[in-house]
């Protein structure tokens, strides 16, 4: 699969705004043409074997609702065996009831196309944010909340059953950045379970030998052609997403996929404390659970691995929400996001309302040709599990409306540079004290509490109380202020200093509000030590295939 955060739409995709035209085939396809109940408005993201388009779903009373319609390409729509994938696809998505995966909605045809209907998630993909900042990490508590999320809905799929109770045995084997979806407002969605492997499936399973996944992030076994790879494969997977995302590197070096795989199967996997020497020893141990070659010394769920990366957060007193999450997305993506919300509104505004014309009836009649559109009898507790289409379309970004309930974000930041020496915007509130650190990205603490990443802005403190704000991001050193009630400065501005090679000849960070004398410095906060993962015995496998025991790992990982 390929992430298409800005691809190449070809001609006549949004200019095209009447519904004519027999739809044959996906790639005669065109905006303004009705699937069903749904108006395809633009299309957004395309595969090698997949293509995905944001579309209008229709109702009665002017209801209108915003979804992604995925549609194989022409080439592969009359191959019988990628349509049984696509409607196991289908089948066993919507059995999977779970905040952190993306929804399947509905599964059509009209004429001979078939497509499914998937929820919108306005945002992008892990590889969107991979990209905005090539080669440099993700903030360790970014990519561990963005991870431990993807935990919590691929452990969903893992454990889901069948209508008598049965272990479906679901196996992603196509994690990587690419279907790993965060949203505007900070929520992560597993996505494309693309060659999932599970019981029951209708089509022709993978033969010995046969590589399905990306070579990049698929576990040694996967790599070998193993048919019978297990959720630990997944987690393989996970372990080498978080690895590029803490060090801003692959795991495994090669040009190529040839070469990948040889350094893959040979385990030369780059030791994460040769590409990031600051790397948290304890982080380094969760890396080594999760990437060890042999699958009875990993992780043995992905619930386990989401508890580790909770433990690494709860070490370091850090509460990372999707407030903090959508901060980043919105400072590193942000202006893809806006170019592609321009561009689904310029779509609906040129069809206007005649993309809701004629959309109660079950056949709609394009250039004089009846096209009837029919269910494919989509049962959402169905026991049939999934197979993705190998090498399909990535929905990166695509999928979702905002979750209701989720923390609202902060006030959009403009990563913009403060100087010390810079005049400060008015207050928003005579009782507001508003911290802006340089880096823009860097974290913000206040009595021991973590209030986001950022510009931030807090009550002033009562009288005869004091505020201690501590201020760090990844590779500088923290700087710490207190502000007590007869402060007079509403803006801190706050620049960090990098680290120095050697930790004794570090130049100290400062610290001022704009245009005053510095108050007294105190003592930098010191992160608490960090709580080592458990060691345990070797994990048993349980009934069904669910870990009981957490594996040990070795001394020396990598």
């Amino acid at each position: 699969m390929v992430d298409w955060p800005e691809m190449d739409v070809g001609q006549d995709n949004t200019g095209g705004t009447s519904p004519s035209g027999a739809l044959a085939a996906s790639d005669n396809l065109r905006a303004g043409q009705k699937l069903g109940r749904y108006t395809l408005l633009t299309p957004v993201a395309q595969g090698g074997m997949a293509r995905v388009w944001a579309a209008r779903q229709v109702g009665i009373r002017g209801f209108q609702k915003l979804v992604a319609i995925k549609t194989i390409m022409p080439a592969l729509a009359a191959d019988p065996e990628f349509e049984r994938m696509f409607q196991d696809e289908a089948r066993i998505a919507a059995a999977i009831h779970h905040p952190n995966v993306a929804e399947i909605l509905d599964l059509g045809e009209v004429g001979s196309v078939l497509f499914l209907a998937m929820e919108w998630v306005d945002g992008v993909s892990l590889l969107s944010l991979l990209k905005a900042r090539p080669r440099v990490p993700l903030p360790d508590h970014i990519a561990a909340r963005i991870i431990a999320d993807a935990c919590a809905g691929l452990h969903a799929a893992h454990e889901l059953r069948g209508e008598h109770g049965e272990s479906l045995q679901v196996v992603h084997r196509d994690v990587s950045p690419h279907n790993i979806l965060v949203g505007h407002d900070g929520t992560v969605k597993v996505a494309d379970f693309g060659v999932a492997k599970a019981m029951g499936l209708e089509h022709a399973p993978t033969v010995a030998g046969q590589l399905k996944g990306k070579v990049a992030y698929m576990s040694p076994e996967q790599a070998m052609g193993d048919t019978n790879v297990d959720r630990r494969s997944d987690i393989f997977s996970l372990g080498a997403v978080l690895y590029e995302c803490v060090t801003g590197q692959r795991a495994w070096a090669g040009a190529n996929d040839v070469a990948r795989l040889q350094n893959l199967l040979a385990g030369n996997i780059i030791a994460p404390r040769q590409v990031r020497t600051d790397l948290p020893a304890d982080l380094e141990n969760v890396l080594a659970y999760a990437l060890a070659v042999d699958p009875a010394r990993r992780f043995q769920s992905a619930e386990q691995l989401r508890v580790a990366l909770e433990q690494f957060l709860v070490s370091r007193k850090l509460i990372v929400s999707p407030a903090d999450v959508a901060g980043y997305v919105q400072a590193l993506c942000g202006r893809e996001l806006e170019e592609r919300r321009v561009r689904i509104r310029h779509a609906s505004t040129l069809l206007g309302d005649d993309g809701a014309a004629g959309m109660a009836g079950s056949a709609q009649s394009l250039s004089g040709v009846a096209v009837h559109a029919r269910s494919r009898g989509l049962r959402r507790s169905t026991a049939t599990a999934i197979t993705f289409v190998a090498g399909g379309i990535t929905i990166a970004g695509l999928l979702g409306i905002v979750a209701i309930g989720s923390l609202p974000p902060a006030a959009p930041q403009t990563p913009a540079t403060t100087s010390p020496s810079a005049t400060p915007p008015a207050p928003t509130a005579p009782g507001t004290v508003t911290v802006n650190p340089t880096p823009v990205d860097a974290i913000v603490e206040v009595n021991g509490v973590v209030i986001g990443q950022g510009r931030r802005s807090f009550a002033r403190p009562g009288p005869g109380e004091t505020h201690k704000v501590v201020v760090r991001a990844q590779g500088y050193e923290p700087a710490t202020i207190t502000i007590d009630h007869n402060s007079t400065e509403t803006e801190w501005a706050v620049t960090l200093a990098k680290l120095a090679p050697a930790a004794s000849s570090a130049p100290a960070a400062s610290a001022a509000p704009p245009n005053t004398e510095a108050p007294p410095a105190t003592a930098a906060a010191t992160p608490p030590r960090p709580t080592p993962l458990p060691a345990t015995p070797a994990a048993n496998t349980g009934k069904g295939g669910r870990p009981t025991k957490l594996p040990s790992i070795p001394e020396n990982p990598f």
